[in-house]
C-alpha cells in the first residue's frame, strides 16, 4: 500500500473516531434532554392537580375541574385513595391500563390504542407511549395518590430514528474524510515527492546541481541537506 493511501487512511481513521465519540455524546445528551424536559411538564402538571384538589371539598369536585380544563383533561389520570385502590380513572386511564407504580421516579410505558377516540391522529392497535408519575395530593382532610401520565413518543421509535440520522452523518463524514484525508496527504507527501524526482535527474554528468532547500528547518530540509551533502562527497571523489 502507498504510503499517501496509509496517511489518509489514518486521518479517516481518526476523523471517524472523532465523529463516533461525539455523536455517542450527542446521542446520550439527547435522550437525557428530552426526558428532562418530559419530567418537568409532569412536574408542571402535577403541581396544577395539587392545586386543583387543595381547592375542592371532594373527589366529585376535583373531577369536575379537572374536565373543565382540555389542557389537563387530556392527560393520562388514575387517582388512588390511602388503600391504593383506584376511585377515579380519566378517559385515557380507561383505554390505556397502567400498574400502580412502586417508585415515585417517573417511568415510561408502552401500550396500545384500543379506540381512536381519544387520540385521533392514532389509529386503533398504534403503539403509543406514556410518561407517569405518582403525586401526592390533599383533598378536604383525605389523602390521595395521582398517578399523571402524558403522552410522548415511542422511545424505540425515537432510538431508531435517531440511530439513522447518526448513521447517515457517519458515512457522509467518512465520504468527506476520505477526500479530505487523500488531499492532505497527497500535499503532505509533494515536498518529498519533488526531492525524489530532483534527486533522481542528478547523475554523475550532473553532480554540480543540487536540491533546493526549503525556508524551515524540518524534516524535509533535513533530508534535502543529507542528499546535498551526500552529492557533494560524490562530486568532489571524481
Amino acid at each position: 500500500m502507498k504510503i499517501r493511501n496509509k496517511i489518509a487512511l489514518w486521518i479517516v481513521g481518526a476523523g471517524l473516531c472523532g465523529s463516533l465519540i461525539f455523536s455517542g455524546i450527542v446521542f446520550i445528551a439527547v435522550g437525557e434532554e428530552y426526558y428532562e424536559l418530559l419530567d418537568t411538564e409532569l412536574k408542571d402538571k402535577a403541581a396544577d392537580f395539587e392545586h386543583i384538589g387543595a381547592s375542592v371539598d371532594n373527589v366529585q369536585g376535583f373531577v369536575h375541574a379537572v374536565e373543565l380544563l382540555p389542557s389537563l383533561r387530556r392527560c393520562w389520570l388514575n387517582l388512588y385513595d390511602a388503600e391504593q385502590k383506584s376511585v377515579w380513572k380519566s378517559a385515557v386511564a380507561k383505554d390505556i391500563d397502567i400498574t400502580f407504580p412502586r417508585s415515585p421516579k417517573p417511568f415510561t410505558v408502552l401500550s396500545r390504542i384500543h379506540t381512536g377516540h381519544i387520540y385521533p391522529d392514532l389509529e386503533v392497535d398504534e403503539s403509543l407511549a406514556i410518561r407517569a408519575m405518582p403525586t401526592s395530593i390533599q383533598i378536604k382532610d383525605a389523602a390521595f395518590t395521582l398517578l399523571v401520565g402524558i403522552r410522548t413518543e415511542d422511545p424505540v421509535e425515537e432510538i431508531i430514528e435517531l440511530s439513522i440520522i447518526i448513521a447517515v452523518g457517519f458515512v457522509l463524514s467518512a465520504t468527506v474524510l476520505l477526500i479530505l484525508g487523500f488531499w492532505l496527504s497527497g500535499r503532505i507527501l509533494k515536498p518529498i515527492s519533488d526531492i525524489n524526482r530532483l534527486a533522481s535527474v542528478i547523475n554523475e554528468k550532473t553532480l554540480s546541481r543540487r536540491i533546493p532547500l526549503g525556508r524551515t528547518r524540518d524534516e524535509l530540509y533535513r533530508l534535502a541537506d543529507t542528499l546535498n551533502s551526500m552529492f557533494d562527497r560524490l562530486q568532489y571523489s571524481f
